[in-house]
């Protein structure tokens, strides 16, 4: 994915992660300033570390104050996006045609090397092996079939950023009424010696949002299942 390509969901925000001086946390913050936001590092004791992250939001064009954990609330002007170093969670930050929408982010930590994590995760005939409720699932050159005990899911893939393990995609048919928007997202991340996985998505109407959050949840909690049977 180029530069010009990274979507620019957070300009004119100011972002606070969390954690942000190791690990997923400063992930987190530099993909967060690579699509726009103005990113506060919030760190409790890694200031090395913090320092690090504030350089490298800096060579991908970003902005950022540095502050410890108190000053850094008293600091900062509101609104603040608040991306959680854990999940769930359940927010409406942003608007699609003026209408508000429900967003639902879950992550889990696995063992497994990041890019082990990406290949299966990306390997459409895999997802039932990891999403149980999917009992068949595969690609036909332009959609993504899922078929459950309801019915089949058909989706077409939106971003697979293999420099990043970033993949999105958007259903297009199979929900239980006609969708406005929608947009999926796994991140894999390195974490430790290990992997983070954050499993995320976007949905209008909010009718649906029941129907997206369960589907997240279950996804989430297969993907930790799935990797430490398989560590």
């Amino acid at each position: 994915m180029t530069e010009q390509s990274i979507p620019r969901r957070f300009e004119g925000r100011t972002v606070l992660v969390t954690g942000a001086g190791t690990g997923y946390g400063a992930e987190i913050a530099v993909r967060a300033a690579q699509e726009g936001a103005r990113v506060a590092v919030h760190y409790r004791s890694s200031a090395a570390g913090a320092e690090k992250t504030v350089a490298r939001i800096k060579e991908v064009g970003g902005r950022t104050p540095t502050r410890r954990w108190h000053p850094l609330h008293r600091a900062l002007p509101l609104p603040l996006l608040i991306l959680p170093r854990t999940a769930p969670d359940r927010s409406r930050h942003h608007h699609h045609r003026g209408v508000p929408v429900a967003t639902f982010r879950f992550d889990t930590r696995v063992a497994q090397d990041p890019d082990r994590v990406w290949a299966v995760l990306t390997d459409v005939s895999m997802i039932p092996q990891w999403f149980p409720a999917v009992r068949e699932a595969h690609f036909d050159g332009t959609h993504r079939h899922l078929s459950t005990s309801e019915g089949t899911l058909k989706s077409v893939v939106v971003t697979k950023d293999d420099a990043l393990r970033r993949f999105q995609y958007r259903f297009v048919e199979g929900m239980p009424q006609p969708i406005d928007f929608h947009r999926g997202t796994i991140d894999v991340l390195p974490d430790a010696d290990g992997s983070r996985v954050v499993y995320s998505q976007e949905i209008v109407p909010e009718a649906l949002a029941p129907v997206v959050e369960r589907a997240v949840s279950e996804g989430i909690a297969g993907i930790a299942r799935h990797f430490a049977a398989h560590s």
